[in-house]
């Protein structure tokens, strides 16, 4: 085989003039050494973002989270690999929920939620295509009869939290350390309830869920008519999956339980006519927390067994 017949590689789009192209042979031989990468972009790639553009929000349990807004991880990727050097692309968009909750002011608003996942590609100075995929969650509200802004709303925001969780796999550049803080992040100095593990009998969840089914200890069988959940495929010892009801937590590695557990908390709420509080305060956080870890078909289960409680009339 002449070498001209080699296998081809992906090419990046010729507009906008990056610098592939006209690269030299040394920059070329540079930059396959350095993982397909330049010097000039692997330092980049390595330093942290500027603390101006660290922003906070309030987490599950009161934390502090930090994270870098994606107005902030296009213009990295821009300045990084060049506008013409990365794409983006939406593999999969999820709808999970559509209910009803009450602003700040005490106003019904229609409150949805999706998940979606994003394929980043980017181009290296060799012409080497690199992907990467992230999944994220994403919820919008709106007041009734603009239902359309919330979804709207969702959807943009799950497929920017997926495209930041990609485009993270490539470095401190775009926020990975904050990832890395959060994890490390000590136990707040108030006293809490252990959460209650896989190893450990469950019987504080069980009596915040008492009434609902048989009692819910690890493995026990889904509420009647819920969907089954699939079971782990990517358990780890960072993927803890954690949900707070009455004062009661549970947390376990296997997001099948923690969908049961989800599942429970919104029926036994349901019955006390707090449906849509729980959904707010427990079962939101483990959303984004399966989202932020792959585990859509858990999320979707969740998603659909509070749709199912809500066309009920529970509230």
């Amino acid at each position: 085989m002449h070498a001209a017949e080699g296998t081809a590689k992906a090419s990046p789009p010729q507009a906008g003039g990056v610098a592939v192209a006209s690269g030299s042979l040394q920059r070329r031989a540079l930059a396959q050494a350095a993982g397909g990468f330049t010097a000039e972009q692997r330092a980049m790639l390595d330093a942290p973002p500027p603390a101006h553009e660290v922003k906070t929000r309030k987490g599950p349990q009161g934390r502090q989270l930090s994270y870098v807004e994606g107005r902030y991880a296009i213009e990295t990727a821009n300045r990084v690999f060049g506008f013409a050097g990365w794409d983006r692309a939406t593999v999969e968009t999820r709808f999970l929920h559509q209910g009803e909750d009450v602003d700040e002011h005490g106003n019904r608003i229609a409150v949805v939620s999706y998940m979606a996942k994003v394929k980043v590609t980017v181009w290296t100075a060799d012409g080497e295509a690199v992907e990467r995929e992230g999944s994220g969650f994403g919820s919008g509200t709106a007041r009734p009869g603009r239902e359309g802004d919330a979804h709207e709303g969702a959807i943009k925001e799950a497929e920017t939290d997926a495209m930041k969780r990609a485009f993270v796999t490539f470095g401190e550049a775009f926020g990975l350390g904050l990832y890395r803080k959060e994890r490390a992040a000590p136990a707040p100095a108030a006293k809490a309830a252990a959460p209650a593990t896989d190893s450990r009998k469950l019987d504080a969840l069980e009596g915040a869920l008492k009434g609902v089914g048989a009692p819910f200890k690890g493995q026990a069988p889904a509420a009647r008519g819920a969907a089954k959940v699939p079971t782990n495929t990517a358990k780890g010892p960072s993927n803890i999956y954690e949900i707070r009801w009455n004062g009661h937590p549970y947390a376990t590695r296997d997001p099948a339980r923690a969908a049961r557990a989800a599942e429970r908390a919104m029926a036994a709420a349901a019955s006390e006519r707090r449906l849509d509080r729980c959904y707010r305060d427990a079962v939101r956080p483990l959303l984004d927390r399966l989202a932020s870890t792959g585990q859509m078909e858990a999320a979707r289960h969740v998603g659909a067994r509070y749709a199912e409680l809500k066309g009920r009339g529970s509230g």
